[in-house]
């Protein structure tokens, strides 16, 4: 067991964790937009919430667009992301497990993060056209 000081806790690190100082460092800024969705099953449309999560990076200025179920688990996280332009976490410990359910493998990806930043649109598109800058939080 290790204490990571960033995240205030002790953990034992695996060969998959890793501790950065901000996100945007190695993965980029993240915006949480909400839509709405719509199933058709058996002839009746049904609708529900989802998020894309587009993550902007920084060094390669290209989008990752990801999307997120909207359950009970992180609807409330979901929800005050989403009220956001973008936002950046720092003093982070990333942890990677793998997940199996018969034949099909899923790679989880979880974020410990200690402070988060949230960025204005002026920001964040300063970030994505000049390589490397960091970006400026909201005031």
């Amino acid at each position: 067991m290790k204490k990571i000081e960033s995240i205030g806790r002790e953990v034992e690190l695996k060969a998959t964790d890793f501790e950065i100082g901000k996100l945007s460092d190695k993965f980029g800024l993240m915006a949480f937009n909400k839509f709405e969705q719509r199933t058709y099953g058996k002839g009746t449309p049904s609708e529900y919430t989802c998020f894309l999560l587009t993550v902007t990076s920084v060094e390669l200025k290209d989008n990752i667009e990801i999307r997120l179920t909207y359950n009970t688990e992180n609807k409330v996280m979901l929800e005050k992301l989403g009220m956001f332009d973008a936002v950046d976490f720092e003093n982070c410990l990333i942890s990677h497990r793998a997940n199996a359910v018969g034949t099909f493998a899923t790679i989880i990806q979880t974020i410990f993060a200690n402070k988060m930043t949230v960025l204005n649109k002026n920001a964040l598109q300063m970030a994505v056209s000049t390589n490397h800058q960091q970006p400026q939080p909201n005031k």
